[in-house]
């Protein structure tokens, strides 16, 4: 046997080795891998797994869960071979969602070393219904006694159901109805019991078409605003909205003084006070304000914003104002290329006309002699009429002549 044999053999049973004992080394994949809906925001995920025997009974064993969250992927880990996941349809893009889980090792186990993680086991998410939009701008507008909700309808004619709880994983948090329902305008709105202060709130919006989940965004009703003015300037007072508790509000105010932008100003209020406020404005008589403004709480509760945001206005503009930044930069820019041009088209309609303009004037001294003098020239406009000289004339003779002595002649 040569020595290329023995190497090239040598290599060969080496290769498999390595290839045999990664094999052996990449963890199984999951099995029998399937989903139930506990309430219609909340996934149980099963399976099942087959332990290695070689793998060391002192290596823990983690299932590595990725699941989609709108345009992004979450994922959490379990050692148990099941998982309940709070899981909204407004979660997914489509109507199906895709979840992979896979099992791995403990990180640095030096019991799991070598151990590689398993191929990854997919399945697809489905509803009882199709997920459509059944309702769109859902807001839950919070109060000490109520939180009111309103939407607008996709399908105004279609029957619509609205169920809700508190959002998370909770067996004594049973599904709820919307009762006392209202109208108004494009929206409809129903009353639910007094669960959003301290919680989100988790809807099932449905119809017969099909169905959708979401977490309903939370609204604070926008404070009202008084204007007070004093002396030079304008304060902006708020009234507290009653949300049954003392929390501190962060309040933007952005304004314009004579329809030019004076920027925001934040204001945060102060705790267990039902006014807030002052916040005081620099006060011009001769302009309107116009006040835009909305509210943000802030400390010791969840931080919620207002519904919208409210105008107010102050004042009126006065002729005595000075016009804005932006009009003097026009009006100074644009007035003297008007006079350049009409400078430019004057002088040449003049030296083109100017026969027509300027005509020649005769001499207004001439004018007014001939006008003082006029009547002495009637007296002696004989005196000043041109005589003409005689000249010389020759006398001519005239003699007579006979017929007779013109015919001789002519013989």
């Amino acid at each position: 046997m040569t020595v290329n044999a023995v190497f090239w053999g040598f290599f060969g049973t080496a290769m498999l080795m390595v290839f045999h004992s990664e094999a052996d080394h990449r963890l199984p994949a999951l099995k029998n891998l399937s989903y139930t809906w506990v309430d219609p925001f909340t996934l149980n995920l099963s399976w099942s797994w087959d332990k290695p025997k070689h793998l060391p009974d002192s290596c823990t064993i983690n299932y590595e869960i990725h699941y989609p969250d709108k345009s992004e992927v979450r994922q959490v880990r379990t050692p148990n071979h099941h998982y309940e996941i709070s899981f909204l349809t407004e979660q997914l893009e489509s109507n199906e969602g895709n979840f992979s889980i896979h099992a791995l090792t403990e990180l640095l186990a030096e019991s799991c070393a070598g151990w590689k993680k398993s191929e990854s086991e997919n399945i697809s998410i489905g509803t009882q219904k199709p997920i459509v939009e059944v309702v769109k701008d859902f807001k839950c507008s919070i109060a000490s006694s109520q939180t009111n909700c309103s939407w607008e309808p996709v399908s105004p004619s279609v029957d619509l159901k609205i169920s809700y709880r508190i959002c998370g994983i909770r067996e004594e948090n049973s599904l709820k109805k919307c009762h006392q329902f209202y109208r108004d305008g494009i929206r409809t709105g129903c009353l639910l019991q007094n669960d959003g202060q301290e919680n989100n709130i988790c809807v099932l919006a449905e119809n017969a078409a099909g169905l959708q989940t979401f977490q309903a965004k939370r609204v604070i009703p926008l404070p009202k605003l008084n204007i007070r003015k004093d002396e030079d300037y304008l304060n902006l007072e708020w009234t507290s909205p009653d949300i049954g508790k003392a929390c501190q509000l962060k309040y933007v105010v952005c304004y314009s003084e004579c329809n030019r932008d004076k920027g925001c100003l934040e204001y945060r209020s102060v705790l267990n006070t039902l006014k807030h406020g002052p916040l005081p404005i620099l006060y011009n008589k001769n302009c309107r304000y116009e006040f835009k403004f909305n509210a943000t709480l802030e400390k010791y509760c969840p931080t919620i914003p207002s519904d919208g945001i409210a105008v107010e206005c102050y004042g009126n503009n006065t002729d005595s104002i000075q016009p804005s930044d932006g009009t003097l930069t026009v009006v100074a820019i644009v007035i003297p290329v008007i006079l350049s041009v009409g400078v430019i088209l004057s002088c040449y309609c003049f030296r083109r006309h100017r026969a027509i303009l300027c005509p020649t004037m005769p001499d207004p001294s001439t004018i007014f002699k001939e006008m003082m003098n006029g009547n002495k020239e009637q007296k002696t406009i004989s005196e000043s009429l041109y005589t003409p000289v005689p000249e010389p004339i020759e006398p001519i003779t005239i003699t007579p002549v006979s017929e007779n002595s013109i015919f001789q002649q002519k013989s």
